[in-house]
């Protein structure tokens, strides 16, 4: 008769392949966008860039990473702050103030808005922020917006109309005053929110410069009060301010245009599991069955529903009996596996038997 012995043991082997990770990139759309956190996942690499204020001379938006703890599961706000745009309602998006437009002066621009990740309530929930460039302040004698800080922003240029301050983590930045009695002050900036720039009472002309959004955001530009068109200017808006998680990094002035959020989910590093496929027995070796995953039977992962069952190789030695050693992987979707050794011993123990017993024959003595 012949047996086949089939013992199995399992060798646990996290997988040298690069953890998997997976980035989403958010850009500006000028509406809230929303990120789920995968299973598993408990802290996630942030890298968040803050909108760059508008015109030429607008102030630039900082750039901000580092880690952040979060839920499996868990839902997050994401608010990608967009560029100042010209004139009157020209905030960028993610609390930019509004730069304002101009009779026969020169309009401003608005401050560039916050980007900024929450965990709900808008920027009342917010992890970390990335704080907006102030808006350029209008007039011929240009006055350049503040760049966004790490972590507080950067005041305005003063033109003939002052500049508006920069935000700081916990107030915002003052509006400017005007050149003289008429014109407009800048708008203080405030939670979340940049200052609008300052509008020339009475001569329409010559506005300042929105504040940039922020953790809190900067101060308008106050305006020009003069009736001409040369040699005129209000101020630059003040810049907003960031919000750094802890043993994060800032980089002041970090971001040209639109703002820009990239969110890393990194894997957790649990192996999957599996216990010994049944054993079994074969009377010859054609009656073993070929190489097939499906004898791993109750494959499991803390994360992956389905982890991935795969053969890798096989061995074999010896005739009597001959070993047959089949490994099989098992691997989960942060590419964590470990291997499955499935090992068959063929061994011949009966003993060959005639077909037929030979006829008897008579033969006579010589």
């Amino acid at each position: 008769m012949m047996r086949v012995i089939i013992s199995s043991f399992v060798v646990f082997i996290l997988s040298v392949t690069t953890a998997y990770s997976q980035t989403t990139t958010f850009n500006c759309t000028g509406g809230v966008q929303n990120y789920t956190v995968p299973p598993c996942v408990t802290q996630l690499t942030v890298t968040v860039s803050g909108g760059q204020g508008g015109g030429g001379n607008g102030g630039l938006g900082a750039t901000v990473t580092g880690t952040i703890n979060v839920t499996p599961g868990q839902t997050l706000q994401v608010v990608v702050g967009c560029q100042g745009g010209t004139g009157a309602n020209s905030g960028g998006y993610g609390g930019g103030g509004d730069g304002q437009s101009s009779g026969s002066g020169w309009p401003s621009y608005g401050g560039g808005g916050a980007s900024y990740i929450s965990t709900g309530g808008g920027m009342g929930g917010a992890l970390v922020v990335a704080g907006g460039g102030g808006g350029q302040g209008g007039g011929d004698d240009v006055a350049a917006g503040g760049d966004a800080g790490c972590p507080n922003g950067d005041d305005g240029q003063d033109s003939f109309g002052d500049a508006g301050g920069g935000g700081t983590t916990t107030a915002g930045g003052d509006g400017g005053d005007p050149w003289t009695a008429g014109g407009g002050s800048g708008q203080d900036g405030s939670f979340g929110q940049g200052g609008d720039g300052g509008v020339d009472i009475n001569y329409g002309n010559n506005p300042g410069g929105g504040g940039g959004g922020g953790y809190y955001g900067g101060g308008g530009g106050g305006s020009d009060n003069i009736s001409g068109t040369s040699f005129v200017g209000g101020g630059g808006g003040g810049a907003g301010s960031s919000l750094i998680p802890a043993g994060g990094g800032c980089t002041a002035g970090g971001n040209a245009g639109a703002g820009q959020i990239a969110i890393t989910a990194g894997c957790e590093t649990t192996p999957p599991t599996a216990s010994n496929p049944a054993a079994s027995s074969y009377q010859c070796p054609g009656d073993v069955p070929a190489a097939n995953p499906a004898v791993v039977t109750d494959e499991a992962d803390n994360c992956t529903t389905n982890p991935v069952v795969a053969f890798v190789s096989e061995t074999s030695s010896g005739t009597c009996p001959e070993i047959i050693t089949r490994t099989y992987s098992v691997t989960d979707d942060c590419a964590n596996s470990i291997t499955v050794t499935h090992t068959i011993t063929v061994e011949d123990t009966q003993a060959p038997v005639f077909a037929a017993p030979p006829a008897n024959i008579t033969v006579q003595c010589p």
